[in-house]
């Protein structure tokens, strides 16, 4: 079903594809189609490659722009340590020093003693603030079209936003009664039933907007339909179902490696880690010479490791740590620490896994806290570290932990690794 994923396209037809990505503002896909289309030069000895390594270039700025605006806004709702992250990845993304610069002086505004007191007194997001950050995401053709219903679309997607389906479903049949025509309103809607846990009625919604965008258009929202498709099929023990939904989106979105990171990861939740792996190694090598995202390499490294290929596993997953570490990101992801631990505790390198779990006591997985300090205690134990066992088994009681058997590694649910560049 996914012979088709990558038909060989000329410099011309991949050129047209990365405009009209940068033209929509999807900057992300826009920059791996402009690589692409590079490569192609290249190779055919178009000496064309300068432009459009110029052009990838701009993506890259554009997205370090926006995720320095993106970090504005999560300072202004208080969240303190994902702004910061954001600006991280800002800096990272961004090409040009002017750019650079930038971004710099928004990192520098925030840090302000002035900035830190306005964010501690920081209100609730308003009504407009969460329609900013909601009509923001959309697509330009969605956009086009929810614009046009005014009030009566707003007022329902703020209602989905509070989590009240009920409101929700009932504005938005009254606007479908009078729009005939209606293209994303279906996925409002489908969105609505989700949150009444109206499966039936949201899969029909969600079908009817898939029927009525064209081939090309869609985009994220078209991703996000799919998506919800999977959710549902899985929710009713459907699997094949939703492995078809989700090979759909794939299909569909063939320049894009998120379907095919959501396919690989859900194989390898239901169990089946080999076709992962090669779904994987196909989502790893849309990103043709440009350095795959440490989402994508992570999973591979899980799927992997559930094969029971563990020197690749390892390797993967110990590259995923090294990259992040290199850019300063010390709160590494639970998923590939846990796993990487166990990897390690099988090899018999039992001071690395240790340390692994060491690491994830001071992580954000706050939940988790004293069953990584039991953990660690456990393997310290052996070691003969007892000293310090013994303070790792404290801190684990003082947390309310109690002796479990060994932790397995956690996975995400379908759709929620964002590979978009310059993620981390």
């Amino acid at each position: 079903m996914l012979r088709n994923l990558f038909r060989k396209k000329d410099l011309a037809e991949l050129t047209s594809e990365a405009d009209a990505l940068f033209a929509e503002q999807r900057f992300g896909d826009a920059k791996l189609a402009y690589d692409r289309a590079a490569e192609r030069a290249g190779k055919d000895k178009h000496g064309s490659c300068e432009a459009l390594e110029a052009r990838a270039s701009e993506c890259c700025d554009r997205l370090a722009l926006k995720r320095a605006h993106e970090a504005e806004e999560l300072f202004a709702s208080g969240q303190d340590e994902l702004a910061k992250e954001e600006l991280k990845h800002a800096l990272d993304t961004a090409r040009s020093s002017a750019v650079q610069e930038q971004v710099r002086e928004v990192e520098r505004r925030l840090e302000g003693k002035e900035v830190a007191a306005a964010v501690q007194e920081a209100a609730p997001l308003s009504d407009e603030e969460h329609l900013m950050l909601l009509t923001s995401s959309w697509e330009p053709h969605q956009a086009a079209e929810l614009e046009a219903y005014g009030e009566p679309l707003l007022e329902a997607a703020l209602a989905i936003e509070r989590g009240d389906g009920e409101a929700a479903t009932k504005a938005l049949h009254e606007l479908l009664a009078s729009a005939p025509t209606a293209s994303y309103l279906w996925l409002e809607l489908g969105r609505a039933q989700l949150v009444r846990a109206a499966l039936d009625e949201a899969e029909q919604a969600l079908r009817t907007f898939l029927t009525r965008i064209g081939p090309e258009e869609g985009g994220a929202a078209r991703l996000l339909a799919h998506r919800e498709l999977a959710r549902i099929a899985h929710e009713r023990g459907d699997r094949e179902a939703a492995i078809g939904e989700l090979e759909a989106a794939a299909e569909a979105l063939s320049d894009d490696p998120r379907p095919l990171l959501d396919l690989g990861n859900y194989l390898r939740l239901i169990d089946r880690p080999r076709e992962a792996v090669e779904v994987l190694e196909l989502c790893a090598a849309a990103f043709g010479d440009n350095e795959v995202e440490w989402p994508v390499t992570m999973e591979l490294g899980l799927a992997c490791a559930a094969a029971g290929d563990d020197a690749r596993a390892i390797t993967l997953l110990e590259g995923v740590l090294e990259a992040l570490l290199a850019k300063r990101h010390t709160d590494l992801p639970p998923p590939a620490v846990v796993a990487l631990a166990r990897l390690h505790e099988r090899a018999d390198n039992l001071a690395r896994a240790a340390d692994l779990y060491r690491n994830l006591t001071q992580g954000s997985d706050v939940e988790n806290h004293g069953r990584y300090h039991l953990e660690a205690a456990r393997l310290l134990d052996v070691l003969k570290l007892t000293d310090e066992a013994a303070r790792m088994r404290e801190r684990a009681r003082a947390l309310g932990a109690q002796p479990a058997p060994a932790l397995e590694p956690a996975g995400a649910p379908v759709g929620a690794v964002d590979t978009d560049p310059g993620a981390a």
